[in-house]
């Protein structure tokens, strides 16, 4: 009986004459020969990946390399963020073949990363008997209720029958929380090697707290009234390429600042100086005041971190303010009006002040503050000499440490109204209306018209006392009366009182003038001679101020008298 064992696989290179000498003795040997065939051994052996990790702080070329728990038994173990090197073996590899495995990490469960990614950009060591090497994107997967896998592929062609590939499993910076009780980077194809790493043994990366806390001069926290986005915090060495962080908070101790995932080191804080503000103290856990204003926090990894909370306590410098009451004339004028109370709300305390009066507020933090105007009947709200928000209600103040802030109210009178009326009269006694126009003098030389029976408005006057006297009459005017009146001879005007907000009326009476006419009549002959002819002159003149029109004289000549009358001439 003969007995062939064939092993050749599809890339073995014998010749076909090879082949018939072995069909040939299979055929004609003695039954009891038999003839063995064997490949060579990387041809004969299936090709084997293997995928493993690198125990904790041992040496790459000569340290452990397992497929078992990564950190130390002494409880040393990668911490957030490191790089975990991993390599993946292979044998009985074909030189000039192309290779592919998938390799895979825990990465995500809920909200927390276990491993971040795979990484070739660092390897430890360079790789051997492999070109061309590879890694693919992540593609995700579902590798058990709740857990995301990321799946790699990891491509290569051999140089030689043995390769070996290195790679990282770079740990995700919430590896020390992971729900398991060990990470996995693991062969999906090729193998089945699955390296865990214990979790609880992971180190965590340590953090730092900051918390700003504005004090009063008892040391107590208070709530700081200016911008939080001033609280900031200059932070050396760099974090993740940044240096400053910035506080959101009023500065009553309840908001901070956590920077996470830092290095095994000491850290320089420095606090960004705020105008009005000055350094108190620096404390808290692992963090000390190293100068004004500077403090230092030391940190470490472990399977406990140590982190440092740092408190910065400030007090917020002393300023003052004085508000000034100031009130001006309907116009703009430089008045003193002390008739007024104005009344003003200063936080919980109201005050009032009248006209160039000042009331005067010291030890103020820095900050800002509102003064609010409750302004009285007839005075208008002209001005506030500092006012940081002009769209809010009252004037927003901001009261600087060390700096007397002067703040000056100023209030503007709405004024006193005249009021004339204009009454005309014909010569008979009766009220007319007429559009002659009448001036009256008011306010040294100011002066206004108005027709008869109208009336105008003189608005706007500051108040006080104003003689005010009819000094336009048309010529065929005039003046009866003005009421009020002083000395009933209102040709000489009258005093009145102007209030501010109120009205003071005026009637003023003017006639119009009678007419005066002179008639005299004359003879050309004296004495008179019977039969003779004579003229009569009659001259009719106007003494009055009177244009008069269709004058009519009438000389008629009495029945019994004896004249002759020829004709009428006039001039």
């Amino acid at each position: 009986m003969y007995k062939y064992l064939r092993k050749f696989p599809f890339y073995s290179v014998l010749s076909s004459l090879s082949l018939l000498s072995i069909l040939f003795q299979s055929v004609f040997l003695p039954a009891y020969t038999m003839v063995t065939m064997v490949s060579p051994a990387y041809a004969d052996a299936p090709v084997k990946h293997d995928l493993e990790g690198l125990v904790f702080d041992e040496n790459p070329v000569s340290g452990t390399w397992t497929t078992g728990n990564l950190c130390q038994g002494g409880g040393g173990c990668y911490a957030e963020g490191d790089e975990v090197p991993a390599r993946l073996s292979s044998e009985n590899l074909v030189p000039g073949n192309p290779y592919s495995v998938v390799i895979e990490i825990d990465h995500q469960d809920g909200p927390l990363i276990g491993y971040d990614r795979f990484d070739r950009s660092t390897p430890v060591l360079a790789d051997v008997g492999a070109t061309g090497v590879t890694l693919s994107s992540f593609s995700p997967v579902t590798c058990s209720s709740g857990t995301t896998c990321w799946d790699y592929t990891l491509s290569f062609t051999a140089t030689a029958t043995k390769s070996v590939i290195y790679l990282d499993a770079v740990l995700g910076l919430d590896a020390s929380e992971w729900s398991g009780s060990s990470l996995h980077m693991r062969m999906v194809t090729g193998g089945n090697s699955d390296i865990p790493i214990n979790v609880r043994d992971i180190e965590r990366l340590p953090s730092i707290t900051i918390t700003k806390i504005i004090v009063d001069g008892q040391g107590d926290p208070v709530v700081d009234q200016t911008s939080a986005a001033d609280y900031c915090f200059d932070i050396t060495p760099v974090v993740a390429g940044k240096t400053r962080y910035c506080i959101t908070g009023d500065g009553d101790g309840t908001d901070t600042i956590v920077i996470d995932n830092l290095q095994d080191t000491s850290y320089t804080i420095a606090e960004v100086g705020q105008e009005g503000y000055i350094p108190q103290s620096i404390s808290g856990t692992n963090c000390v005041q190293s100068q004004s204003g500077v403090g230092s926090a030391t940190v470490a990894s472990g399977s406990v971190s140590t982190d440092a909370i740092c408190e910065f306590k400030n007090t917020r410098a002393i300023g003052g303010l004085t508000v000034t009451k100031e009130v001006v004339g309907p116009n703009g004028e430089d008045i003193l009006d002390t008739s007024a109370d104005f009344q003003f709300q200063f936080g919980n305390e109201t005050f009032f002040l009248t006209d160039g009066g000042s009331k005067t507020f010291n030890d103020l933090p820095t900050g800002l503050y509102t003064i609010d105007e409750v302004v009285p009947a007839n005075y208008a709200l002209d001005s506030y000499s500092i006012d940081e928000d002009p769209t809010t209600p009252g004037a927003q103040i901001y009261v600087t440490g060390g700096v007397a802030t002067q703040l000056t109210v100023t209030n503007r009178q709405v004024g006193g109204s005249l009021q004339i009326t204009k009454e005309v009269q014909d010569s008979l006694g009766n009220q007319i209306k007429d559009d002659a126009e009448f001036t009256f003098t008011y306010d040294t030389g100011k002066t206004v018209k108005v027709t008869g029976g109208s009336t105008v408005e003189v608005n706007g006057l500051l108040p006080g006392t104003y003689t005010v006297i009819e000094s336009g009459i048309p010529s065929n005017y005039q003046l009866l009366s003005i009421t009020p009146d002083n000395d009933s001879d209102p040709t000489n005007g009258v005093e009145v009182q102007v209030v501010n907000g109120e009205k003071t009326e005026l009637v003023a009476v003017n006639a119009l003038i009678r007419p005066k006419v002179v008639i005299t009549k004359t003879d050309d002959v004296d004495p008179v001679i019977a039969g003779n002819s004579f003229n009569y002159y009659i001259n009719i003149q106007n003494t009055g101020p009177n244009v008069l029109h269709d004058v009519v004289l009438a000389d008629p000549v009495q029945s019994t008298t004896p004249f002759i009358v020829e004709n009428y001439s006039t001039d």
